[in-house]
């Protein structure tokens, strides 16, 4: 089940496919999970994934150094996965192969939306700002200026994006991939 014959090898479709698909996500960097405000020019924008963090507010990018570095690190990593996913489905019977696939892919993958969550929910108890994780909202800021308020209101939308499941798709191949490998 899901090994066929390759050269006198047997190829593991699953993990193969999955990290076809992993390789192919990272290579066009698409976001996993949007946030944006409502309009044709929006006042704020945020588009993430372990490989992209684009943030920008009021037409201008947030540039945060750190965050260079954690994509970076996302980006490798997934690289990682996927080329070592390939191999290991190529060469399922060989010794080297059984370590290559595994599960980081789903958890890593699974960890993002959960981070996600609990980001939004610390933005809402330091910031007071609620932000929805997937949906739409009104956002209501109240800025203190002088002796009075600012309030601004703006309507925002959140998403997660095909991305995200075609990555959540190829991570549980891959996971597959290693029950597979695992059986035999």
């Amino acid at each position: 089940m899901g090994l066929y014959n390759f050269n006198r090898e047997k190829l593991n479709i699953p993990g193969l496919i999955g990290g076809l698909m992993v390789i192919y996500l990272v290579l066009f960097m698409e976001p996993w999970w949007v946030l944006r405000a409502v309009g044709e020019d929006p006042s704020f924008y945020a588009y993430i994934s372990p490989f992209k963090i684009d943030i920008g507010i009021m037409g201008r990018t947030v540039d945060i150094p750190l965050l260079k570095y954690v994509v970076i690190s996302g980006l490798l990593t997934y690289l990682w996965i996927g080329i070592t996913s390939v191999i290991a489905s190529l060469f399922p019977s060989r010794n080297f192969s059984r370590p290559l696939l595994g599960f980081r892919a789903l958890i890593i993958t699974l960890s993002i939306f959960i981070t996600l969550y609990i980001g939004l929910r610390v933005a809402r108890n330091y910031v007071d700002v609620t932000l929805p994780l997937i949906g739409t909202e009104t956002l209501v800021m109240t800025i203190p200026y002088q002796d009075a308020n600012i309030v601004i209101t703006t309507p925002v939308e959140a998403y997660l994006t095909q991305a995200y499941y075609l990555m959540l798709v190829a991570s549980i191949l891959i996971a597959i991939g290693k029950i597979i490998i695992w059986r035999k």
